[in-house]
């Protein structure tokens, strides 16, 4: 084909220079492999949004910066719920409310119950105590997201404990709420390698 003035045109680069000579031979790769655009192996299979390129290719599996999985960390995210709700329902308590959060902690409406028997300095004495008790929950959703199994058990073991306090106070509602949150964070804790 010509360009009009009888010569074929001439390959060039974008920037206007003349095309360098390739070596075809530097991109050939054997037949059946995979690799990148410049020929290069990949370190990991699979397409963009992480699931296996085809059927039967498992692709690996997907960590965060703390080298754990999101499963794991969706699992630890639960203690900062729980902990962050119980201090909601502290505050609920102490401004007269008469409802709570299901997720929350029954051993902090316990401690808002006794410090509001005790007057004024009584609540500000249970709301301590229960930022305590939400801090220590909280340490426990650090320690879980980094990994950590004995924060996953140890955790789990006590929130348990406080649905069995709930059980006793019969509010159901709560017991069930704390079986479907530890189901989930045992779903984290299975998770750990």
């Amino acid at each position: 084909m010509s360009d009009g003035t009888g010569q074929a045109p001439k390959k060039e680069t974008v920037y206007g220079g003349s095309a360098p000579a390739m070596d075809n031979k530097a991109f050939a790769q054997p037949s059946g492999s995979t690799g990148t655009v410049y020929g290069g192996p990949t370190t990991t299979q699979g397409t963009v949004y992480g699931g296996p390129s085809a059927p039967g290719v498992a692709s690996p599996p997907v960590r965060t910066a703390t080298g754990v999985s999101p499963a794991v960390v969706r699992g630890a995210s639960w203690f900062f719920w729980i902990a962050a709700l119980s201090i909601v329902n502290s505050i609920i308590s102490m401004s007269g409310g008469g409802w709570h959060f299901i997720v929350g902690m029954g051993i902090t409406q316990v401690v808002d119950g006794i410090g509001s028997l005790t007057g004024s300095s009584g609540t500000a004495i249970a709301f301590v105590i229960n930022l305590f008790i939400a801090g220590i929950v909280a340490l426990f959703g650090v320690f879980a997201r980094k990994g950590q199994k004995w924060a996953f058990l140890v955790g789990m073991i006590l929130y348990a404990l406080d649905g069995v306090l709930l059980l006793v106070a019969s509010d159901f509602l709560s017991v069930a709420f704390h079986a479907y949150a530890l189901f989930s964070i045992f779903r984290g804790f299975k998770s750990l390698d």
